[in-house]
């Protein structure tokens, strides 16, 4: 069937005379998405509003016609025994309670104004991702509304709406060529969830996802029974490329039912397949704050577990502005994304051995090697308790080492040889596939002929990042 209208927008009937500034909040909502919305399609889209088209005595009349919808959530409008019943037939209309949870629901959008004070009726919208339009008032703590008035609010507000826009807009066009638009990339990435505080920067790596043609999952709300929190996320991580996760400064609310917050929950649960699904090993992509701006003496203590219990298994922790970060993860996502697959003999990680003080060079070197396919395995030297052991880790989950010798620190070199000569009595289970050496001057040949694999040697004042990189992939 033809559709007449673009986009159902709906709310309680009768709503003005609950509360005007709401209904006044949710018009300008409407209004300034219409805007949007019309920019992003280059035409005025057709949009049935509640109230003003068509009233709760006539509303499923207008489902058969319709292709996208939008309904409000507000504590004020829970209970509404009109509003239920008309949710309650959307969803049987759009067979909500039938899609799996990777299965993205077909053209139906949730704004929450606040968030509800009990789950959601009926059950299907609870599913459903929310597009929140609410935030954590920094002077007394309490979750708000969001309504155009300050420069900040306003926007934060056009942020949150062109989110909207897009994906509506998305919906539209698959609608309109009758079959869904197929992404140059195929790929999934888990976005983990996070704490409110973060919400924003959330919001702000996904869309710089679904720029760049990634799927970004979970697609519906994730379920409230931790057993069943749990089951989802698997199947999320066994149909994902990366998982990438914001930590907080703060260790979170646990929810009823739960023994941890989110964010620790989810660690756990990807830490648990990674352990037991050795053939698909996403790579994981966590952000830090700096220990400066931690007073959460429970956050501090589960950061620092997460340094020591992650580092290097098929993970990076980048501790770093948040800005950095995303530009950090959607570069190489990126560079994987454009760049053919190469054949580097197996090699997938290499351990790059540095010491401890900043060079330009090694972080040349680093973006080269990033920029190739590789995966990089570094230490983070601000962390330094229980750094030697993250060393030997590293050296045990890498296929390949480059040893980079910045001082000319005779010491510092045979150390490093040594601990590689050495890595099989602490688990190493196969010889490295390639070990290149960048040094300033020769290595002791003694050490070198001990090394159990094939050995490289560039002195330092003959070297470019290229010439590294074709040391480490040539037969």
């Amino acid at each position: 069937m033809e559709k007449n209208y673009d986009i159902y927008i709906t709310f309680p009937d009768g709503l003005s005379e609950i509360q005007n500034e709401l209904a006044e909040t949710i018009n300008s909502y409407i209004s300034n998405l219409t805007k949007i919305i019309g920019r992003i399609l280059s035409s005025k889209p057709r949009i049935l509003v509640k109230g003003k088209d068509f009233h709760k005595g006539n509303y499923s009349q207008f489902f058969e016609l319709s292709s996208s919808f939008v309904f409000f959530v507000h504590p004020l409008f829970e209970k509404n025994p009109d509003y239920e019943r008309e949710l309650n037939d959307l969803c049987e209309f759009l067979h909500i309670d039938l899609l799996s949870p990777s299965k993205t629901p077909p053209g139906i959008f949730k704004v929450l104004l606040e968030p509800p004070k009990e789950n959601l009726k009926p059950d299907c919208v609870e599913e459903l991702l929310s597009y929140i339009f609410y935030e954590k008032s920094i002077i007394n703590r309490k979750l708000q509304s969001l309504n155009f008035g300050s420069k900040k609010n306003n926007l934060t507000i056009y942020g949150k709406l062109l989110d909207l826009a897009y994906d509506i807009s998305l919906s539209l066009t698959e609608d309109q060529i009758k079959k869904p638009r197929k992404p140059e990339h195929q790929g999934y990435i888990y976005l983990g969830l996070t704490n409110t505080d973060q919400l924003e920067s959330r919001d702000d790596i996904r869309r710089e996802l679904q720029q760049i043609g990634y799927k970004v999952l979970p697609l519906k709300s994730m379920p409230s029974n931790e057993e069943e929190f749990k089951k989802v996320l698997n199947n999320y991580l066994e149909m994902s490329d990366s998982v990438i996760q914001l930590m907080s400064t703060q260790y979170g609310d646990i929810p009823k039912g739960f023994k941890y917050s989110i964010s620790d929950l989810q660690n756990r649960i990807i830490k648990d397949f990674k352990s037991k699904d050795a053939a698909h090993q996403p790579k994981y992509y966590i952000w830090m704050p700096t220990s400066k701006i931690i007073n959460d003496q429970r956050q501090s203590l589960y950061l620092k577990r997460i340094k020591h219990d992650e580092a290097g298994n098929h993970t990076e922790i980048i501790e770093t502005s948040l800005e950095s970060f995303k530009t950090i993860v959607v570069n190489r996502l990126k560079a994987a994304k454009e760049l053919k697959k190469v054949d580097y003999g197996n090699i997938f990680q290499v351990y790059l051995i540095s010491e401890e003080s900043f060079s330009k060079e090694v972080d040349k070197l680093y973006t080269t090697l990033s920029s190739s396919g590789l995966k990089v395995l570094t230490l983070d030297f601000s962390e330094q308790v229980g750094i030697y052991a993250r060393h030997l880790q590293k050296l045990r989950d890498c296929d390949s080492v480059i040893v980079f010798q910045q001082e000319n620190n005779q010491f510092w070199l045979d150390s490093k040889i040594r601990d590689l000569i050495k890595s099989p009595g602490i688990g190493r289970l196969k010889p490295f596939k390639k070990v290149v050496i960048v040094a300033k001057s020769q290595p002791s040949q003694s050490l070198l002929d001990m090394i159990n694999t094939r050995t490289e040697v560039i002195l330092n004042k003959k070297y470019d990042e290229d010439l590294i990189l074709r040391k480490l992939i040539s037969e």
